[in-house]
């Protein structure tokens, strides 16, 4: 059967994997690809998204691919478009649409609701696509397949999940030109995913707790593939594109010493591309961080968040403390490995003394790169609850967290008390920038307090950051936008 995939934005590294697996069992797969521009999270300008829009070529793409069977991705901030896109394809196609993803999997009984999705996938999407695909070929019972929610007689048919995937070397080598094929400039930064479930930490705003809860006794959720199978797969890469940098997308990359010794010695020796890695500071040791430098890392990416004892103990549930994240910067430093943290600003119990507070130790470990977010509150996260406890949260903003009507990260999430965190947002640009007694400076005089250009000295800073240093990601980015603004042109130009 021919399956048409439709997505927004960037790659989906999930999907990738469920294409491949279909290939092998001998059905044909192709993406309509929406690259979403300015609005797609990174850069959101409202009058250059509609003159770039791709929306109108969506829908009759997918019609011309005349596909079996359409499955729309979907995550939180995308699945508003993907709503809007499915309706579009159903008035001219009478064909089943699968919705699956993160946001299916969180709300299905959301999702399944609307008319225009058949069916709702939860977890882990091969198998469920296969058998959803398989009975439809032969005519098959499509309402007790595991994973999968439907309707059935104006009624909802709610299954169960089926067992994880226990050895990910099982699975095919994740289909790139799915999206390569699309966006051939996604290819200058190759993302690659090592492990599933691969974090340790249980934090209230992520979506691992509820695939955690969801996959209770369903088989170990944290699984990670061997270094032959992830070797294979970038010895296929660097032969097929030749990427600039890899980037791996696991939760924490840092994972067990066992298997980081044989992959450094093995990507140093067979790759040689510069790579970025994300982890957490607990993982961070002497040893960790000489491995990983000397495999050819060039930056790692260490996920912070807060620096306030009481909500990363009791508001996000993470482990570390203050003292472990300055160690495993100094550790970082020593082993000569450039690094970014990440910071969220907008957690339910803080305020101007726990950015102050923040901006204080950012300013004494004085970080080369800092990523601020707007805390965004995902459906049916834990951190919802404490949302509800400081009233920053009524059931009309969980109704359209559900729905997807939230602002993205960089429009300030969905926090309510935004405006005591604006005045923030400066700073920490600022931090890597200025002396550490020019951040003094203006803390002390409170200068910081008129400084309200955060979005705009993010963007200039990239900007900067992207001429000047290498950057794996910004390089794409401008690649990646420069193509599909030519591809409108010459699309307008076709219907002329």
């Amino acid at each position: 059967m021919k399956v048409v995939f439709v997505y927004a934005a960037f790659e989906q590294l999930g999907l990738e994997y469920i294409s491949s697996f279909l290939k092998s069992k001998g059905h044909d797969t192709k993406l309509v690809f929406d690259p979403l521009l300015f609005a797609d999270g990174y850069l959101d300008v409202k009058f250059l998204n509609k003159l770039f829009s791709y929306s109108e070529y969506v829908s009759d793409q997918v019609k011309e691919l005349d596909p079996d069977i359409v499955g729309i991705s979907s995550v939180t901030d995308n699945y508003l478009w993907g709503c809007i896109t499915a309706a579009n394809i159903k008035k001219k196609l009478d064909i089943p649409i699968v919705f699956g993803g993160i946001h299916p999997t969180a709300v299905p009984d959301r999702v399944i609701r609307n008319e225009f999705v058949d069916f709702a996938v939860v977890g882990e999407g091969e198998f469920p696509l296969l058998d959803i695909i398989t009975r439809l070929e032969n005519g098959g019972e499509l309402h007790d397949i595991p994973n999968v929610w439907s309707k059935k007689n104006g009624s909802i048919i709610k299954n169960d999940v089926r067992d994880l995937i226990p050895d990910l070397d099982a699975l095919p080598i994740p289909d790139k030109d799915l999206f390569f094929d699309e966006s051939p400039p996604m290819a200058d930064e190759y993302r690659i995913v090592t492990c599933h479930g691969a974090c340790p930490n249980r934090c209230t705003y992520c979506c691992n707790h509820i695939l955690r809860i969801i996959y209770k006794g369903k088989g170990k959720y944290m699984r990670r593939r061997s270094v032959k199978n992830v070797m294979e797969e970038l010895l296929l890469m660097k032969k097929k594109y030749n990427p600039s940098i890899v980037t791996f997308f696991d939760e924490v990359f840092f994972l067990k010493k066992d298997w980081l010794e044989e992959f450094s010695k093995r990507y140093k020796e067979e790759i040689g591309i510069p790579y970025k890695c994300v982890t957490y500071p607990l993982s961070i040791t002497d040893e960790t961080a000489s491995l990983i430098k000397e495999s050819g890392c060039n930056v790692v990416q260490i996920g912070i968040q807060t620096v306030n004892d009481y909500t990363r103990k009791n508001i996000i549930r993470r482990r570390e403390t203050t003292e472990d994240i300055e160690k495993a910067v100094n550790i970082l430093k020593r082993a000569g490995l450039d690094y970014e943290i990440d910071h969220i600003l907008g957690f339910p119990n803080e305020g101007d003394a726990e950015q102050i507070e923040a901006v204080k130790f950012y300013n004494k470990i004085r970080p080369p790169s800092i990523n601020f977010y707007w805390l965004k509150y995902f459906p049916r996260t834990d951190i919802i609850e404490h949302g509800k406890e400081y009233e920053l949260l009524d059931d009309r903003m969980i109704d359209e967290i559900e729905q997807g009507l939230t602002p993205s990260w960089l429009k300030g999430g969905n926090v309510k008390n935004r405006k005591i965190f604006i005045k923030y947002q400066s700073l920490l640009i600022l931090i890597p920038i200025l002396p550490a007694g020019a951040i003094e400076f203006l803390l002390k005089t409170g200068v910081y307090k008129y400084l309200r250009l955060g979005t705009l000295f993010l963007a200039f800073s990239r900007a900067v950051k992207s001429l000047f240093f290498y950057d794996g990601r910004l390089k794409m980015l401008r690649k990646h936008y420069t193509y599909f603004i030519r591809k409108k042109f010459r699309l307008k130009q076709s219907r002329k």
